[in-house]
């Protein structure tokens, strides 16, 4: 998942470019909310691969992964709507 998050962070840009898998977000209101939470998620969870906005200028943020993440932590509850994925922790057995 992680190599899968690493080349979606290469498609990030601007939605005018053919290379683009991933492109902004849809207002700066949008973005912040969604930075807000990569924030909660960085404290509740642990941060496998990105959690940070993408350095392209167009308000995009890069593909993030969050593992070992409790049953009720924020961001399982009130996920972001963005390209992101929350892998819960389960007990073995």
């Amino acid at each position: 998942m992680t190599a899968l998050a690493q080349e979606l962070t290469d498609g990030v840009g601007a939605p005018d470019l053919d290379t683009t898998q991933i492109g902004p977000l849809a207002n700066p209101t949008q973005f912040e909310r969604v930075s807000r939470y990569m924030e909660i998620g960085k404290k509740e969870a642990r941060l496998v691969i990105g959690g940070e906005p993408a350095d392209i200028g167009t308000g995009a943020v890069l593909p993030t992964i969050f593992a070992d993440v409790p049953d009720d932590a924020t961001i399982v509850h009130t996920p972001p709507f963005s390209p992101t994925a929350i892998c819960l922790s389960r007990p073995h057995g």
